[in-house]
């Protein structure tokens, strides 16, 4: 079958299998190239990819007990992560080995660098250690290893042991996040005084450092971002607002990106009067302690409405001068209003058909969590499977077997629906749709 040995794994692939029949590896591994072969495209065809040295032999271990094959499976591969998650949904598509039914159900992808990158830290510390002298070449391997560590370890911070960056206490200015995979992102990307929330709980400790530093709060892009601001000004203090781009989470960006979002972060009243965040109005009296902006009120904008005496005369003069048609001939007949050609115009366009109502039980169930940041995971039979935060929502979609709707107060983007359609779910009801190029055969229902 050409190359079957791979020469880097990145990730490993494991699952377990249940056949109803007594079949050898050979049969399994034959059924998955069958049956999976033209699911994605031709460069992830799994044949190709083991010819290219980018998947590594499928080890399969059998053991047969009362005429039924059960027993794991692993997958060696050199893709990325988004490819090998792929990869792994594939496999789960195979349900027949020969005349047998078959239970194909992946159960981790397993980094397998890690623990070659503790070893090299390790021996990175040793090498540098025994150098006398530091060149310019030394330095810059320095500055690499400490970004590497920053990115690779987290500091537990206080009593809630919240996710935090290691120079939050010795920074004068500190940057909070909505989760743990938020400050991660962040420490790839350089910034290490950063620290996470704990859900929807503001923790004390994070309210008693913003009164004491310059506190940026960097937010998703989505309605979730808006109501972390909201949550946190009520009891703690904002100087600055940085937020993600619409429909992005921070964990989603890149440092570039990053970077970028934290360098036109707005103070944070510009922010509220530039946004739809709902707020307390003492909280808007919180004002940047390095910001000068000065924003107008919008008192200073208002004019009268209603006309002085003189302005009534001259506008009934001119509605009652004669007007000249095409031709310069005077007529006292008043100007045909155009507005009314237009708006018989928008009449005779053909409207939309009324977006699809979810049923009933669904509707309910999304009035449970709406304005509660919260997700809700139900099984075909409508039981429900478990209630986690939106942040905490596409995990717990990877790894839940049974899920098949989803219901959350969020925005639907078609990063969550690839990943619904990757785990057969048939419906997704949210507050909001961000931009969608293929809704995969999901039923989509947006609830604003």
């Amino acid at each position: 079958m050409g190359k079957t040995y791979i020469d880097t794994v990145k990730y490993m692939i494991k699952g377990t299998l249940e056949i109803s029949g007594i079949v050898e590896k050979p049969d399994v591994v034959g059924a998955i190239f069958g049956q999976t072969e033209g699911l994605l495209s031709d460069d992830l065809d799994l044949r190709e990819l083991l010819k290219a040295g980018r998947i590594g032999r499928i080890e399969v271990d059998l053991k047969i007990d009362k005429g039924v094959s059960s027993g794991t499976i692993a997958v060696p591969s050199s893709l990325d992560k988004s490819e090998t998650a792929l990869i792994a949904a594939v496999l789960e598509t195979v349900d027949r080995v020969g005349p047998c039914n078959s239970i194909i159900k992946i159960t981790d992808i397993v980094d397998t660098r890690s623990t070659k990158r503790d070893f090299v830290m390790g021996r990175a510390k040793e090498i540098l250690q025994g150098i006398g002298g530091e060149t310019k070449k030394t330095k810059k391997m320095t500055e690499e290893l400490k970004t590497s560590v920053k990115a690779a370890k987290l500091k537990p911070y206080g009593r809630e042991k919240l996710a935090a960056g290691p120079a939050v206490d010795s920074s004068d200015d500190m940057i909070v996040v909505e989760g743990r995979a938020d400050v991660l992102a962040c420490l790839e990307a350089g910034i290490d005084n950063v620290i996470a929330l704990k859900g929807a709980v503001i923790p004390k400790i994070v309210v008693v450092l913003s009164k004491k530093k310059e506190t940026t709060l960097f937010v998703d892009g989505d309605r979730g971002g808006d109501m972390a601001v909201r949550n946190f000004i009520e009891f703690g203090k904002i100087d600055y607002v940085a937020k993600a781009p619409d429909g992005k989470e921070v964990e989603e960006l890149t440092q570039k990106e990053i970077l970028k979002c934290l360098k036109n972060r707005l103070p944070y009243k510009r922010f509220v009067l530039k946004s739809s965040v709902h707020v307390p109005s003492r909280s808007t009296t919180h004002t940047p302690t390095r910001s000068t902006t000065h924003t107008p009120t919008r008192s200073t904008t208002h004019t009268s409405a209603r006309p002085t005496r003189g302005e009534s005369d001259r506008r009934d003069s001119r509605d009652r001068a004669p007007t000249r048609d095409s031709r310069g001939r005077s007529s006292s007949r008043p100007p045909r209003d155009r507005r009314d050609d237009r708006r018989g115009r928008r009449d005779d366009r053909p409207t939309r058909p009324p977006a699809p109502k979810p049923p009933e039980e669904l509707v309910q169930a999304y009035e449970a969590v709406r304005g509660s940041m919260k997700a809700v995971l139900l099984d075909k039979d409508n039981k429900k499977l478990g209630s986690v935060q939106v942040s905490e929502m596409i995990s717990k979609i990877r790894t839940e077997t049974k899920v098949d709707k989803v219901i959350f107060d969020g925005i639907i983007t078609q990063r969550l629906i690839d990943l619904a359609a990757s785990k057969k779910v048939s419906a997704l009801v949210g507050l909001k749709k961000a931009k969608i190029d293929d809704t995969k055969g999901l039923s989509i229902f947006v609830m604003a």
